[in-house]
């Protein structure tokens, strides 16, 4: 229904809560019905203007007023209640305005124009005109936006990070995992190491969950927005005694420099190049 009402009208629904509104669109479809479409909604576009709110009552006098071709009531003068055909049941509670809900929607459409860099004169001007539709409108668009920089990020994280195979902590067997004293799984998983800038180190047979771990890890990290780099050890030592040799190691520090987390995988197998 929302493009054959009046913006006014439609803002003031958007307004309500799910109980209200409903019990004012089924007056709408009902008055609709009984007394034609377009009195219906002019009687609840007049209504709302000439009182700030839709009293089922007085919405339905003036449709069947529209309809019969008499003028508008004028809502100075008292309104005969006798003539008031009561087809819906009487609202549980009359409700105008949400302040809590609107003053949210508008500190959470501030925090998103920000995030996106727009300037806080901008943020005012905008609010001083836009109607609670458009409000609602720009909103949904600072947050799609937002929602889509947040999903790309993580996406060109994750390809950055080059994980050989993709795994999550969801079903993983902690049978073989011992942990130090006084450390517990929720500190691992929670991965607050990284905010200590520690480093863990695991060890054990092989076949035991320990590239499994990690690269959970890891892509947890990368689910928290952190840059992570996986590599397997011995190939990293080649690379850098390659760019060494050719120069360019300055290059490969700096990209590790900038990773919240590395990944060593392998370390214990092939003898090191000293330097």
């Amino acid at each position: 229904m929302r493009d054959a009402l009046p913006d006014p009208l439609a803002a003031w629904l958007d307004l309500q809560d799910g109980i209200d509104r409903q019990a004012h669109l089924r007056t709408l479809l009902t008055l609709g019905r009984d007394n034609g479409w377009e009195h219906a909604v002019k009687a609840m576009d007049d209504t709302l203007e000439a009182t700030g709110g839709l009293d089922p009552a007085s919405v339905e006098l003036q449709a069947s007023r529209l309809a019969a071709g008499q003028d508008p009531i004028e809502y100075d003068d008292p309104i005969d209640l006798k003539r008031i055909r009561h087809r819906l049941p009487p609202l549980t509670h009359t409700r105008r305005d949400d302040p809590m809900k609107t003053n949210d929607g508008i500190e959470r459409l501030r925090a998103d124009a920000r995030s996106l860099f727009i300037s806080t004169a901008t943020i005012d001007d905008t609010l001083s005109w836009a109607t609670p539709r458009q409000i609602d409108a720009i909103g949904r668009m600072l947050r799609c936006e937002l929602d889509n920089r947040d999903t790309a990020k993580r996406e060109r994280l994750l390809r950055r990070a080059r994980f050989p195979v993709m795994k999550t902590l969801d079903g993983y067997d902690y049978t073989h995992v011992r942990l130090p004293d006084g450390y517990t799984r929720d500190q691992l998983t929670s991965l607050e190491f990284l905010d200590h800038a520690q480093d863990l180190v695991f060890y054990g047979r092989t076949g035991r969950g320990k590239t499994h771990l990690a690269t959970a890890l890891g892509v947890k990290a990368v689910e928290q927005g952190r840059a992570v780099r996986f590599c397997q050890t011995a190939e990293l030592v080649l690379q850098l005694g390659k760019a060494k040799r050719a120069g360019s190691l300055d290059q490969i520090l700096k990209d590790l420099a900038r990773a919240d987390l590395i990944i060593l995988d392998e370390f214990g197998y092939v003898p090191f190049d000293i330097d």
